[in-house]
């Protein structure tokens, strides 16, 4: 845990080359919060929210795609940040919303980083069993020791290389496991008081607006 470099993988994580930061960070901020209200936001809305050029806005689209960070229904963003309406095995439940999520980091971090009340359901990899978590007032709790495995290799599509693999195990024991198996797959092993501290630190900047990620 010592060794885990937590701001090279928020780094990592965040990068979409040469785009327009504004941009990007319009696409993903404003997309975002309609997401957490349970609708999709145009790119032509994003455009009239942030007041930049529609061009700017789809080249800060194209940047997300070409990185995997955004999920589009035609013109609607459908899934960005990590928040999707499509469904998947993590579950998000917001008090005026039911959404899903690229991977359990993103179910926890999110709601744990806009200081949201949520409740977390998912499952462990290894046995299938489902896994519960409450989130309120930036703190997350689950009934036993739920360990997130958290991977930190070179990442050059977020849901394909991160989010395909970053779940939360029902115990230590579980990713142990579940590591035998896959011994190719390099990451930490977090309990849900660090994958908070991480949803914080990759997160927490949408409190404050879009001149703020990045």
């Amino acid at each position: 845990m010592a060794e885990f470099d937590q701001q090279t993988l928020v780094e990592m994580l965040g990068g979409t080359g040469s785009a327009p930061r504004a941009a990007v960070d319009a696409v993903q901020y404003h997309g975002l919060a309609s997401l957490l209200n349970g609708t999709a936001q145009t790119l032509s809305g994003i455009a009239a929210r942030s007041g930049l050029p529609l061009s700017d806005v789809e080249d800060g689209v194209r940047a997300l795609v070409e990185v995997g960070r955004i999920d589009l229904n035609g013109d609607r963003v459908i899934g960005v940040g990590g928040l999707t309406l499509t469904s998947t095995v993590h579950s998000l439940s917001l008090p005026d919303a039911e959404l899903h999520t690229w991977c359990a980091l993103d179910a926890v971090g999110i709601p744990a980083a806009l200081g949201l009340t949520a409740t977390v359901q998912t499952r462990c990899p290894q046995c299938d069993g489902r896994i519960t978590v409450d989130v309120d007032e930036g703190s997350a709790t689950a009934a036993g020791s739920v360990t997130l495995f958290c991977p930190t290799a070179p990442c050059d599509n977020v849901r394909a290389d991160f989010c395909s693999a970053a779940n939360l195990f029902c115990s230590p024991t579980h990713v142990t496991r579940w590591r035998q198996d896959h011994p190719s797959a390099l990451g930490e092993d977090l309990d849900l008081a660090a994958a908070t501290r991480l949803g914080h630190a990759m997160w927490g900047h949408y409190q404050h607006g879009p001149s703020s990620t990045g």
